[in-house]
């Protein structure tokens, strides 16, 4: 898989997972199912992370964080919320360097 491809597929995992947790803070989605979803976007993750490289790396890192949270009896609101924040910061990354088309030079955008 091409780097551009990945990145593009993280983003969507990311912003997934985003949505999983605001349904599940919003009652609209049940934490055993919500983590079990997320750890398949984990798993799903970790392939692409070779491919996506240092850019989709704080999605993997938030990707994990909102899987181990989720996965304990009683997550902490706290973390669930930095979490949040962490995924959406590596969605508005992710988003910068793979909006519009597929460039050879897009890693020159994380510059700056």
């Amino acid at each position: 898989m091409d780097t551009y491809e990945a990145r593009r597929q993280m983003r969507d995992l990311a912003q997934d997972a985003l949505d999983l947790l605001d349904d599940m803070a919003n009652g609209a989605s049940d934490r055993t199912q919500a983590a079990t979803e997320l750890r398949k976007m984990e798993l799903e993750a970790r392939a692409l992370l070779a491919d996506a490289g240092f850019p989709a790396e704080a999605a993997w890192r938030a990707l994990q964080r909102a899987a181990q949270a989720l996965a304990l009896p009683d997550p902490d609101p706290a973390v669930v919320e930095e979490t949040s924040h962490s995924l959406t910061d590596a969605v508005a990354t992710l988003d910068s360097i793979t909006a519009g088309p597929a460039e050879r030079d897009a890693d020159f955008r994380i510059i700056g």
